[in-house]
């Protein structure tokens, strides 16, 4: 704060909050990659080209560190949400569910103005709808509305819709009518909320013929329709999906393991298509499928769960390139003993900043395997 004195006035100019997020983002040039925890930049070949001090290193982050199973919290899901608004003196907030194997399901922000990760807690209605059988996991469950500032929960056991308060663990239900759609909403499938429909959608994978895709109005009033009957029977086998819209383009992504969808600006859908061959893996969120990740230039990209290759989408003309070197975050990765070669992407979670143009990758580490650096942060610059 810089102070002015003259004669009786006094005038006192306040600076504007900074974001080592935002400064972070600034160091990087189109393909690039910053390791948030070294200080590392790596160009789009793989190679570190510079080193920026390991200031940026997002605090709190052993939070993504314990539980049962693989002690990952972050395994079985792909994305987190990004609040443009949602921190301290009006900077953004990223909002990331994760739990593990019998493990209530956490609720975690990090401030883009503190710069450091706080775990919020388990929502209300995890605890008092679940209190026997933990809503762990977070597959694609939550959809942050970014019209209205808004973030939704579709709990793992439930066929519902819940918003947050905007702090500490208090939730709403939301009453959408599912069972006129589906007789059978799967805990793992996906949802985002569309701007272009102003509504929350949720993709299944289920051997349900009915709702494959429904739409539910953002605005909490009405019940879901649904929003095409071009995915039924499709995707048949009750297994990870992935549901994401591509604020920058208008694009949505959809679909399961080696199957996916889009859906145009003017909410046409075409497919069923398939991934690229060599694409091991597939999509989704378990432990042995690739992760869906949405761009902040408008197309959509992949990382192999089986192998260390990438690929981006450009979902216009629905053509897939396969990328150049990843760096060391899948190759460094969990591994069971036995199948190993297929974790590389286990325990990540991609959140595209739409603020500064960068995608913020998470990823959780069991500290038996990774005891030096445990969680990583990561950011992408397409």
């Amino acid at each position: 704060m810089t102070t002015i004195t003259s004669g009786p006035c006094t005038i006192s100019i306040v600076n504007p909050p900074s974001s080592l997020l935002g400064e972070a983002a600034a160091l990087l040039s189109s393909g690039e990659w910053l390791n948030m925890n070294t200080g590392d930049i790596y160009n789009a070949a793989g190679s570190v080209v510079s080193n920026v001090g390991t200031g940026y290193k997002p605090g709190n982050m052993t939070i993504f560190v314990g539980g049962g199973g693989a002690g990952v919290r972050m395994g079985y899901m792909s994305k987190g949400d990004w609040n443009d608004a949602g921190g301290t003196h009006g900077l953004g907030a990223v909002y990331i569910f994760c739990g593990n194997e019998n493990e209530a399901l956490q609720h975690c922000m990090m401030d883009e103005y503190t710069n450091s990760w706080t775990d919020i807690g388990v929502p209300d209605h995890v605890q008092a709808n679940y209190p026997g059988n933990p809503d762990f996991h977070s597959w694609e469950h939550v959809s942050f509305d970014h019209t209205r500032h808004q973030l939704w929960h579709r709990p793992y056991h439930g066929n519902t819709f819940w918003l947050w308060s905007g702090s500490g663990t208090s939730w709403t239900q939301y009453p959408f009518n599912y069972s006129s759609l589906a007789g059978y909403l799967p805990s793992i499938s996906s949802t985002t909320y569309h701007a272009g429909l102003d509504a929350l959608l949720a993709c299944q994978a289920s051997n349900d013929p009915n709702g494959q895709l429904m739409q539910f109005p953002a605005s909490g009033s009405g019940n879901g329709s649904n929003l095409s009957t071009t995915m039924n029977g499709i995707l048949s086998s009750e297994a990870s999906c992935f549901c994401q819209y591509n604020r920058q383009s208008s694009w949505s992504f959809m679909g399961m393991d080696t199957t996916y969808f889009l859906m145009s600006p003017s909410n046409v859908i075409t497919g069923p298509f398939s991934l690229p061959g060599g694409f091991q893996g597939g999509l989704g969120t378990t432990n042995r499928q690739g992760i869906p990740i949405t761009g902040t230039d408008g197309n959509f990209y992949g990382i192999c769960a089986g192998s260390d290759a990438w690929w981006k989408l450009i979902p216009s003309t629905n053509t897939w390139t396969q990328m150049t070197s990843l760096p060391p975050f899948v190759t460094n990765y969990y591994t069971d003993g036995t199948n190993g070669d297929q974790w590389r992407t286990f325990g990540s979670c991609c959140t595209p900043i739409w603020t500064y143009g960068v995608t913020l990758l998470m990823k959780g580490w069991n500290a038996t395997y990774n005891s030096t650096n445990n969680p990583e942060a990561w950011l992408y610059k397409p």
